[in-house]
């Protein structure tokens, strides 16, 4: 042909193809029609590259919304708010980890609501990328892509990035943990195993519901024919005792204040009334299509029905199913017993976010192009729910207890500079947590009401309101009146009530008192 002729290369198919392979490019002159191969976004960077900027891109929407929520702090936010102003090594409920979080974010840009809350959606990013790392490891950098954007895009996850609670870690941690396990009885080397007992030891700083992964570890070793020996490494032994050691800090501050936040967590298993809730269990079940995604919840539960032969003898399979299942199932009991919140299982996507994506990916893509589709259109609605509704629907808004805690907090700041010897009295958790952040400048000598002087929160643990007896205090409270309240006073006065209108059909509303003279709770007419 003119031009001349491109030898050898183009002579063999095979040569062409390993040029290709390579990444080459053959340059043919005159051949008629010659187009040279086309390449995709794909090919050109790599599943992984794409999902990085999906994740990336999407955690900066999620930190712009934030900055946008009009939605005020939860009473359980605010609480741990006042967690971050006190570090310390444990608290009443909860282990430590949200509010060394919270402190680190509020001292870099501040106290305002977005900060507070601005290590979450950091946190589901670091998570999904150790999806990403679990899944490469154990089935491709294709299914590793697909992992982790199902993670990210689910819509629990979705929701969850605009609040901070213990949860956020305890993700983190889980996967880290699932991750260094499944190195650890691959390889059994010690630093594997030393990696598993700090990332367990940070989870069980983080919620106490990482316990659980130790009976689903064992259960896998089990069930296991090839891993069973673990049962008799000393590796696995050190591992713990790492852990151990990473969560002695706040075994010490438990044994110190009488391992109230064990205590606590009996009561919060409430498994003292009758034992049978049939609509707890079924509330908390159909939760569960709405935190994983109504799809990839249904295909998760048809890969547990049929792991055996789905998985046919491969352990990666077992192993995340081992990591995720028992979890849902203990959750599933302890909602028919008592009940259950719907983030309590959260942990169980974790895993299963990678067994269903490697499951889709393989046989269903089209399900997996839908279930993206479902969640990518939920987005929206999730992070600007109120300029999407105009301020919420007051019988359907999800976020009705996010509203109007900062109209409160300015009213009660004018009572209090009225007042400016008082001390600021609540007789609710949840009345301290939400005034104790709103209210300017913020009253941190603040005291809760608690004359059966039991420790039933963390209020009732760090306030005592025989420090602030020879001060007037100005009472708000959650009840119609302060009969419960004035009789261990020697002058009581009305000053008036907070109120707040969020919303038409929807009024928060609590009567405030001027209290002088504290005879003591046990002294009443």
């Amino acid at each position: 042909p003119p031009g001349g002729l491109v030898p050898v290369a183009a002579s063999s198919l095979h040569a062409g193809n390993q040029f290709r392979k390579l990444g080459s490019t053959v340059k043919i002159q005159g051949v008629q029609g010659f187009k040279p191969p086309m390449r995709g976004p794909s090919t050109i960077l790599g599943p992984g590259a794409i999902a990085g900027a999906v994740l990336i891109a999407l955690t900066a929407w999620r930190l712009v919304a934030l900055e946008l929520s009009p939605l005020t702090l939860m009473f359980d936010e605010a609480q741990y708010w006042t967690w971050a102003k006190a570090p310390a090594l444990g608290y009443f409920s909860k282990p430590p980890m949200v509010a060394w979080l919270i402190a680190v974010t509020t001292s870099l840009c501040g106290d305002g609501e977005a900060c507070v809350r601005s290590s979450s959606p950091l946190l589901h990013l670091a998570t999904a990328f150790v999806v990403w790392l679990l899944a490469r490891r154990m089935f491709g950098p294709r299914v590793a892509a697909v992992a982790a954007v199902v993670y990210a895009t689910m819509p629990g996850v979705s929701f969850l990035s605009g609040f901070i609670s213990t949860d956020m870690p305890l993700l983190l941690f889980w996967a880290l943990t699932v991750l260094a396990l499944h190195r650890a009885v691959s390889h059994d080397r010690t630093r594997d195993w030393v990696a598993f007992g700090i990332a367990f030891g940070l989870g069980l700083l983080s919620k106490y519901t990482m316990v659980l992964l130790l009976p689903c570890a064992a259960l896998f070793l089990v069930l296991s024919p090839a891993h069973r020996g673990q049962w008799r490494n000393p590796r696995l032994a050190l591992g713990l005792v790492v852990a151990l050691c990473v969560l002695a800090p706040n075994i010490a501050w438990n044994a110190e204040h009488g391992f109230v936040s064990v205590r606590h967590l009996g009561d919060n298993a409430s498994l003292g009334g009758p034992l049978a809730h049939p609509d707890e269990l079924g509330a908390f079940f159909a939760a569960q299509f709405a935190v994983f995604g109504p799809i990839l919840f249904a295909v998760f539960l048809w890969i547990s029905i049929n792991g055996r032969r789905i998985a046919a003898g491969d352990s990666r399979v077992l192993y995340l199913l081992c990591l995720s299942l028992p979890v849902l199932l203990v959750m599933l009991v302890q909602s028919l017993l008592s009940r259950a919140h719907a983030n309590w299982a959260f942990v169980t996507y974790v895993p299963a976010s990678v067994l269903v994506a490697w499951y889709l990916c393989g046989r269903h893509r089209i399900v997996l192009a839908a279930s993206f589709a479902l969640h990518v259109s939920a987005m929206p609605v999730i992070h600007h729910y109120d300029a999407l509704t105009g301020g919420g629907i007051a019988d359907l808004d999800p976020y009705r207890r996010m509203r109007g805690w900062d109209e409160l907090g300015r009213q009660m700041s004018e009572f209090l500079a009225a007042n400016p010897r008082a001390v600021l009295l609540a007789d609710s958790r949840r009345l301290m947590a939400e005034m104790m952040y709103y209210v300017r400048p913020h009253p941190f000598d603040a005291v809760k009401w608690n004359p059966a002087r039991s420790v039933r929160d963390h209020y009732d643990l760090t306030t005592d309101i025989a420090s602030a007896a020879e001060r007037p205090m100005l009472l708000v409270t959650r009840r119609a009146d302060a009969g419960h309240v004035a009789p261990r006073f020697a002058q009581s006065e009305r000053l008036g009530a907070l109120e707040a209108n969020p919303y038409e059909g929807f009024t928060l509303r609590y009567p405030v008192y001027r209290l002088s003279g504290f005879r003591g709770y046990a002294e009443s007419p």
